[in-house]
């Protein structure tokens, strides 16, 4: 049809789509177990979710400069009308007005395709966010009470819950901009979405240390192009997991 099927940079971020191949081949209860090595049960997960990726770029689905383009380049692809899908996080609901407010209308979120145990409603997500407090501040007996205090403040159910809309939408959707006064297509269509799951799991990267989370990612290409084998890179990434621990 002349589309790009999947917007997507093996080269910059393959984590959306690694995510959920993964969670594809593994069971809900143990998402978020990492890997020993190659051979138990996640790290097995791990493997099937990138070989389906690479089944993915064998077929011709990724753009063709996938394995060198930038995300803003293949994503720009949604904006053009040039390719049919793509994974990201609500944040980008905001992108489109910026970027695509010409055919807004045109664009609606829908469910990543389920497999297996996996149901296409169910979902992975959450909310990260990370404070810091200065050592000055740290060093100084009120005003360390003072950062604490906010720090637990921001952190406590109460105000997650405010961070998060209750639980009913993703907070980004609170400020996304309407058409006269109502909710757009576009925005419901998210709202809907996200109402409407069924099971929501956290992301396993998350639980990754910065290093072994580099050497993953930076190692999709190399499995999709056949160059490295699914099993050597999880064997890679727990080694430089243990490395640095």
């Amino acid at each position: 049809k002349g589309y790009t099927p999947v917007a997507a940079s093996l080269q910059e971020v393959p984590h959306y789509w690694w995510e959920y191949a993964v969670r594809n081949n593994d069971v809900p209860e143990a998402h978020l177990n990492l890997p020993a090595d190659s051979k138990d049960a996640a790290g097995k997960a791990w493997a099937a979710g990138m070989d389906d990726m690479k089944a993915l770029f064998d077929a011709g689905v990724f753009p063709e400069n996938t394995l060198t383009a930038k995300d803003a380049d293949t994503f720009q692809l949604l904006a053009d009308g040039k390719a049919a899908f793509a994974i990201d996080g609500s944040w980008k609901i905001g992108w489109f007005f910026d970027n695509a407010a010409d055919s807004i209308d045109d664009y609606r979120v829908r469910w990543v395709p389920g497999k297996g145990t996996r149901k296409a409603t169910d979902i992975i997500g959450g909310i990260s966010m990370g404070y810091y407090i200065t050592k000055k501040a740290w060093d100084d007996p009120q005003k360390q009470k003072a950062a604490v205090d906010f720090v637990q403040h921001m952190t406590s159910d109460e105000v997650l819950a405010r961070f998060s809309n209750n639980g009913i939408a993703p907070t980004a959707l609170n400020t996304a901009p309407t058409g006269d006064g109502e909710t757009t297509p576009f925005v419901q269509s998210a709202i809907d979405m996200f109402a409407g799951q069924t099971g929501s799991a956290s992301a396993v990267q998350d639980l990754l240390i910065g290093p072994a989370r580099e050497v993953l990612f930076g190692g999709m290409k190399h499995v999709a192009t056949g160059s490295e084998k699914a099993e050597a890179l999880v064997d890679k990434t727990v080694a430089f997991s243990k490395e640095y621990e």
